[in-house]
């Protein structure tokens, strides 16, 4: 029998954990588990950011407002096909 499991990788944020180094450990993770990759960026709702405060930048936290996150997610899935690794946007 067979127990499916996932990995799930987020939230995304980046220039702290989108690095290719960070992906590829995450990859090759789920190879080795042969589990799936959910990913989901780093929503910055008011009360997320009040938080964050203490961790990013301000100028971090504009940042990540306007990062494009579809070049993220492109390399992150390119990685998994290489690979085998199946991956989905969680939300």
């Amino acid at each position: 029998m067979d127990i499916k499991t996932w990995i799930f990788y987020g939230p995304i944020i980046p220039g702290h954990n989108d690095s290719e180094g960070e992906m590829a450990a995450i990859v090759g993770l789920a190879k080795r588990t042969k589990s799936s990759i959910l990913y989901d960026r780093l929503n910055l709702k008011p009360l997320m950011r009040i938080r964050l405060k203490g961790v990013l930048t301000p100028d971090g936290l504009r940042a990540v407002g306007e990062v494009d996150f579809t070049k993220i997610y492109y390399r992150l899935e390119a990685l998994c096909r290489e690979r085998g690794v199946k991956a989905r946007y969680a939300f």
